[in-house]
């Protein structure tokens, strides 16, 4: 089994990945290979003897698993909480352990560190926010109270130095409480009991595999925290399978995924250990509370060095900190490759600082996606009031070997652990998940969860940022000094070198969001940039090239394209003249493949194209008073949201707003609705969840909006494009059309009230249908606003701002795109107006001029309605024309007529 936390593994699917070292993130232990053993130093009255890594499954199984009620106390065991070498010996750090608010620091005289309670018995002010004074006591930065190691009173200042105030510093009520601490192998323990000294005396503590003190193998630590909850974190560590799907591209590839035949050899009290067979052979054990193992043996044959056996260990500790966080500190350590890791060798010539930008991409994989599991989980658990563990097997579905350990770890955590770790002070952690309320941006900040708290990232981090200073520097100066010299090539150097110098800072700036905040969207393929940053594909899903959603989640296929013309009021027939009908649209002469769209093309196909959007728009009031329709045209999302988030590159994103009862809803819904889908929490791994939730938070804040007018209301149409990635969404009676080499594709269905689909739904929702009109007030289905029809947010209408969403693959068929306003489909088919913007490409290759003639073609045909039309372009260049191939005539002559025209010409 592989462990993806942190330490890039490079085992994918019993395959090595060797060709890149980044797979290897990776520091060399100080404290580890410094020492030719390892330092165990035991701050309570017994000294441990190490033990041996791995516990005697045969045994562990007859002495825990005989009774399954066994209980395992959380508190009397040693956590891990930091690693040596990123805590600063000059501060005290704060921690929390088992919800327990505690401070960590360093006694100067004896070099003991120290866990103390992280409240001064004085105020109850917090210790941590403290310094550690001249005497080398721990000082209060509130009154000035001081502590010694042994967390006794030492001085307080307000006091008198006779009489009973004097004698105040001697109190049992002055003192601190104090926590037993242990430092083993570059890691610093702590037992969370103040109580528990006997017991931490007797007790060994977790201990690092004797391979990482042997020189033929080089180390890895790194430590991060994490804003999920203990039962997440070991679920995903104990889960090998997702690697090549979660980290694409980073420590995986999707393509390798296999089965993963795992064995559970033993499972009790203390934990559980397993293993796979084959090369290369995986072993895993879970040693409880917190503590995974992961051993991977290689045999491999080199053609120089022979046969090798390669073995990686990966160790991770998983320190439950409060309900919803976690500190994960993971241990690794190989024997092949040193060269590609840091360490004190000349040769070892990459800094840890660097391999934890890796380190941190691997965490970043699996931050968004768990933070939606756990959300998931603890609604469910809130809906039956019983724990996610009691119920695990019945919300979720694993039915294969893969599983092997996640389901060990639910089941110990059910059977021993009492579903959840032993919490100092809380009622109920349910109620307190981070994960519930954490923005993405908070859920991946790296420098607060890591950075600050690693000593190699927290240097390069300010060494960054003073070279960035320097270079801008140096820009200032070489930009003035070079118009001094009269020499013309010295001039040139100098602006040349102020050049370069900005360069260089520019390139440094983004180099430090490496320690900060890099954005990471679960794709179908990324690309990292020199930043770090990844430049990507949002997650779409591709299995079928067109797949529209009805109310109920289910694709529309057959009937949809007939519903688009028999759900709607009947159009003008005079309006329509000189058009194609839309009825031949879905006549059945048509092939499968250009009406049903009932699969999606190989990806070889078009493999080289990639859309390069232009669009153009036009509006005219028509023969209304006032006009209430809005659009949008964003042909650049990076470029129009800024630093906002960083996007893939083509993206793009339009819409057109075809208000009623007064242009406020429109023009909210204009300004609002990117901002509510690029916000939500669902849009970085499941954009058409963030479109219907964008469109329904637009509706309740055009609600909540006191100053507008909330009876008036809106239908919506919009395209949201990633690459090849299009994804309409409609909510009403705007519609969007494709262009596809001359043929028109509808992408959207009219929302009228007596569409089949639409009219069952306001049937079922208690709404009526009078004369083509909802409720005998609106003729469309769904719209944001019209609050005056909705009522209340809680209450149940009809009327439905929710979208209906169709996605599509783009291919070099697809010319353009049009959306516009039911105006203009009153009075004009699909297919009519396809071929009248592809015939002012051809002429003009002008979006603007297209949108501007499909318009007034409208008006010349005498359409009622405010009209907008948005044309977008997918290639720079006009469409191509069509060749007709021409009709070869066939004729047969009889052998009398060929006898015939023989004669003739020999007689001519």
């Amino acid at each position: 089994m592989t462990l993806i936390l942190s330490t890039a593994t490079p085992i994918i699917n019993n395959k090595l990945l060797i060709t890149n070292p980044l797979f290897f993130p990776a520091k060399s232990l100080n404290p580890i290979n410094k020492l030719s053993k390892f330092s165990t130093s035991l701050h309570v009255s017994t000294p441990l003897t190490p033990p041996s890594f791995t516990t005697t499954p045969k045994e562990e199984e007859n002495e825990e698993t005989s009774s399954s009620s066994t209980k395992f106390s959380w508190r009397d065991n040693w956590y891990p909480v930091s690693l040596i070498e990123d805590l600063d010996t000059k501060l005290p750090t704060p921690f929390q352990l088992l919800n327990r608010e505690i401070v960590l620091w360093k006694d100067r005289v004896s070099g003991d560190w120290v866990a103390f309670d992280d409240k001064c018995p004085h105020r109850l002010a917090p210790l941590s926010e403290g310094r550690i004074d001249e005497d080398g006591n721990l000082q209060c930065s509130y009154h000035g109270w001081s502590f010694s190691k042994g967390g006794s009173c030492v001085k307080i200042p307000q006091a008198n130095s006779d009489g009973p105030e004097a004698r105040a510093v001697n109190s049992p009520r002055a003192c601190v409480t104090k926590f037993p601490t242990l430092v083993s192998q570059g890691l610093l323990f702590v037992w969370p009991d103040e109580n528990g000294w006997e017991k931490a005396s007797a007790t060994k503590p977790p201990m690092l595999p004797e391979d990482f003190d042997s020189p033929e193998f080089s180390t890895v630590t790194i430590q991060r925290d994490l804003f999920y909850g203990y039962d997440t974190l070991m679920e995903n560590v104990s889960d090998p399978s997702h690697i090549d799907f979660a980290h694409h591209k980073v420590t995986g590839r999707r393509d390798r995924a296999k089965p993963l035949p795992f064995k559970l050899e033993s499972s009790g009290a203390l934990g559980f250990a397993g293993s796979n067979d084959g090369n290369p052979r995986i072993t895993a054990e879970f040693i409880a509370p917190c503590y995974y193992i992961n051993k991977i043996e290689i045999d491999t044959k080199l053609p120089i060095f022979g046969e090798q056996k390669w073995a990686i260990w990966i160790c991770s500790f998983n320190i439950p900190m409060a309900p919803g966080k976690t500190r994960s500190i993971v241990c690794s350590a190989r024997n092949f490759f040193q060269f590609t890791m840091p360490g004190p060798a000349w040769w070892q010539v990459f800094p840890r600082w660097q391999e934890h930008w890796t380190s941190n991409k691997v965490y970043d994989g699996d931050m968004i996606v768990l933070q939606g599991q756990e959300k998931t989980f603890l609604s469910k658990s809130l809906e039956t009031s019983a724990d996610v563990n009691e119920q695990y097997s019945k919300i979720t579905f694993t039915p294969t070997q893969a599983d092997r350990f996640v389901l060990a770890f639910r089941n110990w955590l059910r059977r021993h652990g009492n579903n959840q770790p032993e919490w100092f002070g809380v009622a109920n952690q349910q109620q307190l998940l981070p994960s519930t309320t954490f923005t993405k941006r908070q859920m991946l900040d790296r420098f607060e969860q890591h950075t600050l708290k690693c000593s190699s990232c927290k240097g390069a981090y300010g060494a960054f940022q003073t070279l960035q200073k320097v270079l801008l520097g140096a820009t200032v100066i070489f930009a003035a000094t070079a118009g001094i010299p009269s020499d013309l090539k010295l001039r040139l150097v100098l602006s040349g070198l102020a050049l370069a110098s900005a360069a260089l800072a520019y390139a440094v700036h983004e180099l430090e969001k490496n320690f900060v905040y890099v954005d990471y969207i679960c794709t179908e393929s990324f690309v990292c940039t020199g930043n770090g940053s990844i430049v990507l594909k949002i997650g779409l899903v591709k299995d079928e090239r067109y797949a529209m959603e009805d109310e109920g989640g289910s694709d529309v296929l057959d009937n949809s394209f007939k519903q688009m013309t028999i759900g709607k009021p009947p159009r003008d027939p005079l309006g329509m003249r000189h058009c194609v009908s839309s009825n031949r649209l879905v006549d059945g002469s048509e092939s499968d493949s250009e009406i049903e769209f009932r699969g999606l093309k190989s990806p070889s196909d078009g493999k080289h194209f990639l859309p390069i959007f232009r669009s153009g728009s036009w509006s005219e009031i028509g023969p209304k008073s006032y006009m209430e329709d809005e659009h949008i045209c964003v042909d650049n999302l990076h470029k129009h949201l800024g630093a906002f988030a960083d996007f893939p590159s083509p993206g793009a994103f339009y819409g057109v707003f075809d208000g009623h009862n007064g242009s406020d809803a429109a023009l909210f819904t204009q300004k609002h609705i990117l901002k509510f889908i690029v916000e939500d929490s669902h849009f970085s791994t499941n954009v058409k969840k963030a479109i219907k939730s964008g469109f329904i938070k637009a509706d309740h804040a055009f609600a909540d909006a006191c100053s507008l007018d909330n009876s008036s209301g809106t239908t919506v149409l919009t395209a949201l494009i990633f690459g090849r990635n299009m994804v309409v969404a409609n909510a009403g009676d705007c519609r969007a059309v494709l262009g596809k080499r001359g043929r028109a594709v509808e992408l959207s269905k009219d929302h009228k009230p007596n569409c089949t689909s639409e009219k069952l739904r306001i049937e079922r929702l208690g709404g009526i249908i009078y004369d083509g009109y909802l409720n005998g007030q609106l003729s469309v289905a769904r719209a944001l606003g019209d609050w005056h029809i909705k009522g209340s947010k809680a209450s149940i209408c009809p009327l439905s701002a929710e979208p209906e969403l169709k996605e599509t693959y783009l291919t070099e068929e697809d010319e353009f795109l049009i959306l516009a306003c039911d105006g203009l489909w009153d009075v004009m088919s699909s297919q009519c107006a396809v071929t009248i913007v592809r015939k002012e490409l051809m002429l003009h290759n002008d979006p603007q001029r297209c949108s501007k003639e499909l318009v007034r073609e409208a008006l010349k045909r005498n359409s009622c309605d405010n009209l907008t039309a948005v044309v977008i372009c997918f290639s720079p260049d006009p469409p191509p024309k069509i060749e007709i191939p021409k009709t070869r005539w066939r004729r047969s002559v009889s052998a009398d007529g060929i006898n015939y025209l023989k004669g003739f010409l020999d007689n001519a």
